[in-house]
């Protein structure tokens, strides 16, 4: 007798990535809330998936990357609609300017895929 094998092949997400389906309920859920605009900090995968999602929800996205960031990352998430600025130095780095400018205050909701309990 057999066994039943199911598979999650995450690769056929919109964006390709197992993020994807963290972003999409952190995305609801923040749109719910009547959030119109995120800061994502990212080196490709989360930043392209917040992208992509932001935009389907009509949700304004910005992600800061490394500057070392692979420029299909890049281009996938502007492909999204989403700015991005480039942040010289570590992903660390990275990190801590999108905490900073999240700081200033304003609209702006930090939706960090690695913050978020999504």
């Amino acid at each position: 007798a057999g066994s039943r094998r199911l598979f999650k092949c995450e690769w056929y997400n919109p964006t390709c990535s197992f993020k994807d389906r963290g972003t999409t309920v952190m995305l609801s859920l923040l749109r719910q809330q009547g959030i119109t605009e995120v800061l994502e900090d990212s080196s490709g995968n989360g930043g392209a998936s917040v992208a992509c999602y932001a935009a389907a929800g009509g949700i304004k996205a910005t992600i800061m990357a490394p500057d070392s960031t692979s420029p299909a990352k890049t281009v996938q998430m502007k492909a999204h609609g989403a700015t991005v600025e480039l942040i010289p130095g570590s992903r660390q780095a990275t990190a801590d300017a999108a905490v900073a400018t999240h700081g200033r205050g304003g609209k702006l909701f930090y939706a960090s895929h690695n913050w978020q309990a999504f």
